[in-house]
């Protein structure tokens, strides 16, 4: 519910231009991906990660399991968003969270590698590494 709620508040701040620019981007497939993380960054930041991993686990159950490998590839897997959720902790303790909500918002990981490594690139730049 997070999640959608997340794509609700896109379209509310977007106006009809930012709806037309969000329908525009999502024909590239590519652009879907980090449109949908994005919006999963959203629920998580806002402290639904626990709800979101749950939802997960009990929809990749329900689904055929041909639908299985889409999902895990557009939204982040429960075991990102676990990984994300010790990242945010760590992030806190340093200072560094709000920054690193941001830089996540304009870019965000596309997987398990680029999520540790964005952190690691982000630590190094913040000089807390």
């Amino acid at each position: 519910m997070a999640h959608e709620l997340s794509h609700t508040l896109d379209y509310h701040r977007g106006g009809l231009w930012g709806i037309l620019d969000i329908l525009n981007q999502l024909r590239l497939y590519p652009s879907l991906v980090r449109y949908e993380r994005r919006t999963d960054l959203q629920a998580v930041f806002r402290g639904y990660g626990p709800g979101l991993i749950a939802y997960r686990h009990w929809i990749y159950r329900v689904i055929p399991a041909s639908d299985v490998a889409a999902k895990r590839q557009t939204y982040f897997t429960p075991e990102e968003i676990q990984v994300l959720l010790g990242i945010l902790a760590e992030a806190e303790a340093l200072g560094l969270r709000s920054r690193l909500e941001t830089y996540w918002l304009a870019d965000p990981p596309l997987s398990l590698a680029e999520l540790k490594q964005d952190w690691h690139n982000f630590r190094l730049q913040s000089g807390t590494l």
